[in-house]
């Protein structure tokens, strides 16, 4: 069975169907107009003790960055920057998308790619040491993709978050001590490029 998820009838090709234990979105959402939507709807295709496996590309990754700041943010055949992609999402907006959803991320794995293993290597190359060296100091810059299993917010058990709160304020100053190392690194040029490229996709890392 075949179904166009930017359909807003697609749920009726599964009526008078069972519910699964399972449903798996591999590398989906990213290409949907109305991503939200969709996951939510998922939700009604699962049984009573059924969850959702769900892989979503990291536009955070370093290899990505480096495109900005190269000022060539250009879209190919497949990867990070595969051409079909229409939404973009940063750790912060994974957690968001699944809450808006009305579901919790109760396990995430991250697949790893150093940025000069990536197909965006020669972008990556351009850079200058001392970039590429503040880009590696984010704790994130290697995750080239997210693989979440989550559940409706209602199950019993505690959400994980992939960037973990901190009631202490200790995560919010390590974050902004972060931020002030490669902020020290950068030329004010290229973190406006950055910040320009982030917003226009409406990404906040």
């Amino acid at each position: 069975m075949q179904a166009d998820l930017n359909d807003v009838e697609w749920t009726r090709l599964f009526d008078g169907t069972e519910r699964f234990d399972v449903v798996v979105a591999a590398d989906v959402l990213e290409h949907l107009y109305d991503p939200w939507r969709t996951l939510r709807e998922m939700g009604s295709f699962i049984s009573p003790d059924g969850y959702l496996v769900i892989s979503l590309p990291h536009v955070g990754h370093a290899a990505v960055v480096s495109c900005l700041i190269n000022g060539d943010f250009e879209y190919r055949d497949w990867g990070l920057l595969d051409r079909t992609h229409i939404r973009f999402f940063g750790l912060k907006n994974i957690e968001a998308l699944f809450a808006e959803a009305d579901y919790k991320i109760v396990e995430a794995k991250y697949v790893i790619k150093p940025p000069e293993f990536t197909e965006l290597a020669a972008s990556w190359a351009k850079l200058s040491r001392t970039v590429q060296d503040a880009l590696k100091s984010s704790a994130h810059a290697d995750v080239y993709q997210v693989v979440v299993k989550a559940v409706p917010r209602s199950y019993p058990g505690n959400p994980v978050f992939l960037i973990p709160p901190n009631p202490c304020g200790t995560a919010a100053t390590s974050l902004a001590s972060l931020k002030m190392r490669i902020g020290c690194r950068l030329s004010p040029q290229v973190k406006q490029r950055i910040r320009k490229g982030l917003d226009l996709l409406g990404i906040h890392l």
